[in-house]
């Protein structure tokens, strides 16, 4: 089975720029973006020179507990999916999961296993098991259903497309301390997933800016959180 369908044998060439969707939202996102990043950019997971000094144990607890700050995201999809109002809502959470399976290639969750396999990690089994589902990372998966049970449909969808607009900021992050990037980050930082949400979230942003408000703020500082918790706990970590 090959890793990489042939529109993405060029990951390399493809733009890696965040879409601006025209409009009063540009400006919304633009801030959004630069704030993210700097409540990340000096965490110390995110510095290539301090991960460069990182222990194989501690190299390999990242990459166990990582697994499930991605390993869970098709909860959340399957609850979005059953409470979408339309079928273009529905459409576009499937096209996601679609994405996941990537066709007649390799899953994602293959290229991560893959990756894990790379430094001397086998989570085969870890999707059943939940060996290293730490607390902290079962919290911040939980919290995501949580907020969408609480919140209408315009906040919901608004949640789901900023988590997909960090796929390009936080995968770019963790490409850089890598001496070589693994086809799963390249992937995921080349990933164009928010574009198809573009259309619904500047409808929601005309009609309820405070929903889209709300809901980028939400995400931004439970993903800033996360970050910051597994950094802290890599770096403490000890054989």
């Amino acid at each position: 089975m090959n890793t990489l369908p042939v529109d993405q044998v060029d990951l390399d060439q493809q733009d890696n720029s965040l879409v601006m969707p025209k409009g009063p939202l540009t400006a919304f996102l633009k801030n959004w973006d630069d704030e993210y990043e700097k409540s990340v950019i000096n965490i110390d997971l995110f510095n290539p020179g301090l991960v460069s000094q990182l222990s194989e144990f501690q190299k390999q607890y990242f990459v166990k507990v990582f697994y499930h700050s991605r390993g869970h995201f098709s909860d959340l999809l399957w609850y979005l999916g059953n409470f979408a109002p339309d079928k273009e809502a529905k459409d576009i959470i499937l096209h996601n999961i679609s994405e996941e399976f990537n066709g007649d290639y390799q899953s994602h969750e293959q290229l991560y296993l893959d990756y894990a396999r790379s430094v001397g990690v086998d989570l085969k089994n870890e999707f059943l098991e939940n060996t290293y589902y730490t607390r902290e990372m079962y919290e911040f998966n939980r919290s995501h259903l949580e907020w969408a049970s609480q919140h209408d449909w315009d906040h919901c969808f608004s949640a789901f497309s900023a988590y997909e607009r960090l796929d390009a900021i936080d995968y770019t992050f963790l490409s850089s301390i890598q001496s070589e990037e693994h086809v799963f980050f390249k992937i995921h930082r080349k990933a164009k997933h928010f574009e198809k949400t573009c259309g619904v979230l500047e409808r929601i942003w005309e009609r309820n800016s405070q929903a889209v408000e709300k809901a980028f703020s939400f995400i931004a500082k439970k993903q800033a959180a996360m970050w910051i918790d597994l950094s802290d706990s890599v770096f403490s970590c000890e054989k």
